[in-house]
């Protein structure tokens, strides 16, 4: 009785792989091969080949995925209108898709978006090579501005808050503040009413209660009109300081 020669591979993820036949083959294509996850794989040549794949087997990657304007932040009331995007991968892929943009095929590699874009969004790049899949995110966010800077005593409303010197986009008044606060100055703060902004900081490492100016129907420069609080120091000409709100 003829003995029926058997090879075992093991691929580095541990699945074993068992081949059986003649042992006078002269090729591998010669020797049948069966595996019921791969009825494909119906000679050695064919599972040989695939286990190669699969051990050369290289994972999609987007290697570059850019957004124009490349702006992320904008101010509440302003508007975003058009947006292209490019981007590029580590290998050939067989799918894409890009959140609302049309894309033509897996050839593309750019797309605009056309639209009145007022709130958050994030636009994801999808790419698959019929294993597995990459993805990429590019997010708009619109915020509001916390206001602050020095100032004598005068109207607080809308162009008062504007003409404080600084500004930054944020979603909370915490933070450290350094200003210097000139003679008949105050060191003034604004935010949105909702973030509740407390009338005490700290100044020097000491807690300090502040002024309430009180609420202010602010329209910023982009034109969006919502309800600020106005907060100020309680004494005025204190020099350089550093503002504390935790």
């Amino acid at each position: 009785m003829k003995t029926v020669k058997k090879l075992k591979i093991k691929d580095k993820n541990g699945d074993i792989y068992e081949f059986a036949g003649g042992g006078g083959a002269s090729s591998a294509d010669g020797v049948s091969y069966t595996n019921g996850a791969k009825p494909e794989w119906d000679s050695v040549e064919k599972a040989l080949n695939g286990i190669i794949d699969k051990i050369d087997y290289v994972e999609p990657k987007i290697t570059n995925f850019t957004m124009s304007p490349a702006v992320a932040e904008y101010e509440i009331g302003q508007s975003v209108t058009n947006l292209s995007f490019s981007w590029a991968y580590n290998k050939e892929i067989t799918t894409q898709s890009l959140s609302d943009c049309s894309l033509s095929g897996a050839a593309e590699r750019s797309a605009t978006w056309s639209g009145d874009l007022r709130s958050n969004k994030t636009f994801t790049l999808s790419a698959g090579d019929g294993q597995k899949t990459a993805t990429a995110s590019k997010t708009i966010s619109f915020k509001h501005k916390f206001y602050y800077g020095v100032a004598q005593l005068g109207n607080f409303d809308s162009a008062f808050i504007l003409g404080l010197a600084n500004k930054k986009f944020a979603t909370n008044y915490r933070g450290t503040y350094s200003l210097n606060v000139g003679e008949n100055e105050y060191a003034f703060f604004a935010c949105p009413t909702s973030w509740n902004m407390p009338s005490s900081a700290k100044i020097g490492g000491f807690g300090t209660d502040l002024v309430e100016c009180g609420t202010i129907s602010f329209t910023n420069a982009s034109g969006h009109t919502e309800n600020f609080k106005l907060v100020r120091t309680n004494q005025a000409n204190l020099g350089r300081v550093s503002v504390v709100f935790e």
